[in-house]
This record gives C-alpha cells, structure tokens and sequence, in this order.
C-alpha cells in the first residue's frame, strides 16, 4: 500500500458486515477484498479477473485484503507496550479547556474526573438529554435518592469542582450541526478557546445489540447518529480551531465484530477512517482509539456488556492509565486497547477457527446427523420432551466443558459462562445433531 490511497470512512462500514455474518451465519464466509481497478489494456483486466478467481477459490482465513498490482496485502495488528508517560509530557494544559461530548456518560464521568485531577481543567461536558440547571444542584439532590442516576452523576461534578475544576454542562445533539455550533459558541463566551476534545458518545438503547435478521434501518441509525454523523459535524465546528488533540472514542468492535454488533462495528470503523483521513490534511492530530469494554458500578453501567466480552473489561482506573499512555502518542491514527492477546481473539471470533475445528470434528465423527432425530421420531409422543431436553443439556454441557448435571431448565446459559462465540458453537452442534 502506498498510504496515498483516496479513503471512504463510508465504505470501511462494509467491513463490520464482513465479520458479523460471518459470526451469526457460520455457513457464509465473508471477505472484503479492495481493488485498483486497472486501465483499460485487456492485459491488465485479465490479471485482475485472474487474482479475483484465485481469491474466491481459495481456502483463506484473511478477511481484509487489497490487491495492489502484483502484490497481495492483508490487515495485521501490531502489538505495542506504551509505557506511563512522565509527569509533564501530556499535550494537556494547566487549567485547560476540554470539550468532553458524551460527557455525562459513565466514561465521560471518569475522564472528565481525570482531567478536574490532574490539570484542574475548565470542563465542557455535552449530552443529548436535558440535564438539572447549576443551579438546582441542590435542590435536587435535597429531593432524590442519593442513589439515583442524575443525583449521583450530580455529585460527581460537585466532585470535579471540589477538585479545582469548573463545569458548563450542555444539552446538544453532536449530529446537529447548529445545537453543536451553538454549544461551542456558549463555551468559548465563558471559558476562551477550546484545548481539546473528546467524542465518546454511544448509542446504549434496548436494541443496541440487534441481529443482522432483526436489524432495521432506524436500529442502524441509532448508532450512526451520533458516531457516524456526529464525527461529521464535529469536523466542521472544529474546523479552524487550534486544537492540542481530538480523540475519538471508537471500539474493539470494529476489529472483533461481535453478535448483535454490526451497526456499532459499522459506526466505529467510520470513525477509524475518518481519523486516518482527518490527519492527511488537519494539522490538528486526530486519534481514534478502540477502547475495550469498560465495567463500571452497577448504578453508574449505561450500557449492557456483550457475552463474551466480560472477562476483557476494564476498570475505569485501567482505562484512565491507558488514556494517559495513548494521549501521551501525538504520532498514531489508531490505537486499540485489548486486555487479552488481540490475535488469539482474532482467530477465535473474527476467523473462529475453534468453530471450524468443532465441525470439521463433528463432520469426521458423524455424517449423519439424522440418528438422534430417527430415535426422536421413532419415541413414543410422552417420551419425546425429555429425550430432546436430555441432548440438548448434554451438547450446552459440551461446549461449556462442564457436567450436564450442572444445567437445569430455569438457568440462564450465561450464568453458566455461555459467550457469544460459545453459542455459535452450541447452535451448530444442534443443527449437526438434529438435521
């Protein structure tokens, strides 16, 4: 690759689609496979088609590929140690002005926190949904549970200004390009021009995970109003504005997919691209980070977290001391934050190789997999429910490597350990099993 290539934020979308039906429909292999189309010349086009047939024959485990002329390029990640930067070294301002958008979130909370700590900043936090006036602090907090979600997101901020800091909380949309406009205008009336910015907003709705079968066209938006679009506006009311840094809170996800992801894949791959593409012309740097998963305290969690990806979040600390590492990289478009080794999760739910090795497994041992369904149909009527629940404990029990006296019919298979990958696992051992 020559690193001049014309980039399409919208296109990298496609690549969410790419991993996701693979991980939902294991049956369909998915690759996304980039071209230069060639000149005219019958030669070249012969080539292309050549390279073309080639790839499609072939039994690959690379998603992501480019041809370049002769030469065949795949997607690697390379691992890399950024150790804790010395006290000084930050791009970050003594009293500085920090727009934080999704800053009432529970991360916005945490690095809102951070920065009142540390630089005693001036804050900027932007939310969609309306939020108490200053003023009455209070009297809410006088009239609510102590525990309730705006009172202690209320007490936080109170926390950020006992710190030194001072607060402007705003109501915005980052999609609209006139509330943001009008945002920034009532910032910088009060606090002067603004050192830096943060987007980490995220859709946290009831249909934020949806199947690729369920999915609509407004599920999708959900997510792409405020990554996708949002990225956009926010572009366009920076522009011209002398930032030290604009970071971009994206996800793991565009790398890993996940079932029931492929819309907030799809919107972080964007806001990867968009970055890349941001800093071929921008003197601002720009920095996309694909954060892991982060676990909060259950009254403060905005958001539910994937099966599978539990056992790779993050405490707030961790990710506070892994934003001071990647803040502390001035020279990077993207960073990615895996608490577990990135390749092994890669082969496991990107190229799901376990999968294929439990049915190359299964395909070797039986292939029949009418027997259980003829002892099935050959049972009397009243022996049937049990048989079925019978098989379908032993092959849960199977794949969660325990006893099937362990299961019963009122727990939850998560309870028992069951991640995403693990029933895609599940559902093709019932399918081999019942035909």
């Amino acid at each position: 690759m020559s690193g001049e290539e014309v980039l399409s934020p919208e296109k990298a979308t496609l690549l969410a689609a790419c991993k996701v039906i693979g991980q939902e429909y294991p049956n369909i292999n998915c690759r996304s496979i980039d071209l230069v189309l060639p000149p005219s010349q019958k030669q070249n086009q012969e080539k292309l088609v050549t390279q073309l047939l080639g790839e499609i024959k072939a039994q690959s485990e690379d998603l992501t590929i480019a041809y370049r002329g002769k030469h065949r390029w795949v997607q690697k990640f390379e691992p890399m140690g950024l150790e804790k930067p010395e006290a000084g070294t930050l791009p970050l301002t003594e009293e500085g002005v920090y727009l934080i958008i999704g800053g009432l979130g529970a991360i916005g909370m945490s690095l809102g926190l951070h920065l009142a700590k540390t630089v005693r900043a001036k804050l900027i936090l932007i939310g969609r949904s309306q939020f108490p006036a200053r003023d009455d602090w209070s009297q809410w907090l006088a009239t609510h549970n102590a525990e309730d979600r705006i009172s202690r997101k209320i007490q936080k901020l109170q926390a950020m200004e006992a710190m030194g800091a001072e607060v402007m909380v705003l109501s915005a949309d980052v999609a609209d390009g006139q509330q943001m406009e009008e945002a920034i205008a009532q910032a910088e009336a009060r606090f002067g021009n603004i050192n830096g910015v943060i987007h980490s907003v995220m859709f946290t709705g009831d249909k934020a995970l949806c199947s690729i079968k369920e999915i609509t066209k407004t599920d999708i938006w959900q997510h792409f109003q405020g990554k996708v679009q949002g990225t956009i506006v926010l572009s366009k009311v920076l522009h011209n504005k002398n930032l030290d840094f604009c970071i971009l809170m994206s996800s793991i996800a565009s790398v890993l997919g996940g079932l029931g992801d492929v819309a907030y894949s799809a919107a972080n791959l964007f806001m990867d691209v968009f970055v890349h593409q941001q800093n071929r012309s921008n003197s601002v740097p720009w920095l996309s980070v694909n954060w892991e998963t982060w676990e909060f305290e259950k009254q403060d969690q905005n958001y539910e977290i994937a099966a599978g990806l539990a056992e790779f979040a993050i405490t707030p600390e961790e990710g506070i001391q892994a934003f001071e590492r990647v803040l502390s990289t001035q020279e990077l478009n993207q960073i990615l934050v895996s608490s577990g080794d990135l390749q092994t999760r890669i082969d496991r739910w990107v190229k799901l190789k376990s999968v294929k090795q439990q049915n190359n497994s299964q395909n070797q041992v039986s292939s029949t997999p009418v027997t259980f369904r003829k002892q099935l149909e050959t049972a009397p009527v009243g022996e049937r429910q049990g048989l079925l629940v019978t098989h379908v404990r032993a092959q849960v029990a199977k794949v969660l490597g325990i006893s099937p006296e362990r299961i019963t019919l009122e727990q939850k298979l998560i309870d028992l350990g069951l991640d995403s990958l693990m029933s895609i696992e599940l559902r093709n051992a019932l399918q081999l099993s019942l035909g």
